[in-house]
């Protein structure tokens, strides 16, 4: 599953980002139906500092999508990317 936000509203332009859109939920989801998603993952890239230090406690690789974040040490101990 490609979980996007809903801040998301256009449609990606590559063939890839294309094939992951229509793989997509762009839906709400509530807290735990975000932490379940989180915890089944194999890969999250996020934004939200939430989301990456949840990804830490979940063992789950995460790709930070921005210059900086708040939790240093995963990008330090090699968790974050």
């Amino acid at each position: 599953m490609f979980y996007l936000s809903t801040r998301v509203h256009a449609r990606p332009s590559t063939a890839l980002a294309g094939e992951l859109w229509e793989s997509s939920s762009d839906r709400p989801v509530g807290y735990l139906d975000m932490v379940m998603l989180e915890g089944g993952a194999r890969l999250i890239a996020t934004d939200s500092g939430g989301v990456q230090k949840e990804a830490f406690f979940f063992r789950v690789p995460c790709v930070t999508l921005r210059d900086e974040t708040e939790w240093v040490e995963l990008l330090d101990t090699g968790w974050n990317r």
